[in-house]
C-alpha cells in the first residue's frame, strides 16, 4: 500500500461528505461556481485548507468554428 494512501482516502472522504452536504442543501441546476463557492465554505468548515483552481485555456475544434473555453484563472496574456 502507498504510505500517503490513508491521507489520500480520508481527504477523499471529506470531499465526498461535502460535496453530499451542498447537493442535499442547494439541490440540482445552479451554476458551478455556486457549488464551488459552497464546497470550497463547507471544506472550510471542516478544518481543510483550500485552493482555488487555477485557469486553464482550452482548444478544443478551433478550426470546425468553436473557439475555446477559459477557466477560472487563466492567464490571458499568454501567447495563443
Amino acid at each position: 500500500m502507498h504510505p500517503l494512501f490513508t491521507q489520500a482516502a480520508e481527504i477523499t472522504h471529506d470531499v465526498i461528505g461535502a460535496a453530499i452536504e451542498v447537493h442535499k442543501d442547494k439541490g440540482p441546476g445552479l451554476l458551478e461556481s455556486i457549488y464551488e463557492w459552497c464546497l470550497t465554505t463547507e471544506l472550510q468548515l471542516r478544518d481543510h485548507v483550500v485552493q482555488n483552481q487555477e485557469r486553464v485555456i482550452i482548444r478544443y475544434k478551433l478550426t470546425d468554428g468553436v473557439s475555446r473555453l477559459i477557466l477560472p484563472g487563466a492567464n490571458l496574456e499568454q501567447k495563443e
